[in-house]
């Protein structure tokens, strides 16, 4: 294989793993949307929407500082 192949497959596979990652992403920000616009089929209590959306995207830093990650990977790699 050479060089350019292995770059490429590295390239492919991050892209793989950064789509799933922002879809996760923006997967939550929606719920979140939805709980604060009263979309959700699920009971919450009223008064506690904006509780409920917050928890639904608590850890998005995380989430989107991993993609930061995978996205300077490729950046390195071509």
């Amino acid at each position: 294989m050479t060089t350019k192949e292995i770059k490429n497959t590295a390239i492919r596979a991050n892209l793989q793993v950064l789509s799933q990652m922002l879809s996760e992403a923006y997967m939550d920000a929606e719920e979140a949307r939805a709980i604060m616009e009263g979309e959700k089929d699920e009971e919450i209590p009223e008064g506690n929407e904006r509780s409920a959306a917050i928890g639904t995207i608590l850890r998005m830093d995380t989430k989107l500082e991993n993609a930061i990650a995978i996205y300077r990977a490729i950046m390195a790699i071509q």
